[in-house]
């Protein structure tokens, strides 16, 4: 009798082994959805910020040749105006010139201030020289 009473209920430590098993596989399993929802979502705004970009590059290219388009007829406009007035058109090509010269150096200087504003020296001299800043600490 003490044999059919051995066979018919498993013994506790194995019972408890396969209950931990299980519950290990139902927590691999929770950490395999969550990975895919992350990857998916990650993936999802790689795309959004993918669209994103392109929109804001086809915005500044129209914005851009707009402004060109602008420029250009301003310009002609003006040579136009100096001729029609009996200037030589010696004149008005100095004027345009002008013109483009200072527009081209107030583009320099906005462009210099835009590229000073940021400013990475003080990551930059962090991550490459930190065996010298241990030094001065």
């Amino acid at each position: 009798q003490k044999i059919a009473d051995e066979q018919a209920s498993p013994p506790s430590g194995d019972a408890a082994f396969f209950d931990v098993l299980s519950a290990w596989e139902r927590v691999v399993q929770g950490i395999k959805v969550k990975l895919r929802t992350n990857v998916a979502m990650v993936v999802s705004d790689l795309r959004l910020s993918l669209k994103a970009v392109v929109v804001a590059l086809i915005s500044v290219l129209a914005l851009v040749g707009i402004g060109l388009v602008a420029w250009s007829s301003l310009l002609v406009a003006l040579t136009y105006g100096i001729t029609s007035i009996g200037f030589h058109w010696f004149w008005a090509l100095l004027a345009v010139l002008i013109l483009n010269g200072v527009a081209l150096i107030v583009t320099k200087k906005i462009l210099t201030a835009a590229l000073d504003s940021i400013e990475l020296q003080t990551s930059v001299d962090h991550l490459f020289h930190s065996d010298d800043n241990k030094d001065i600490d």
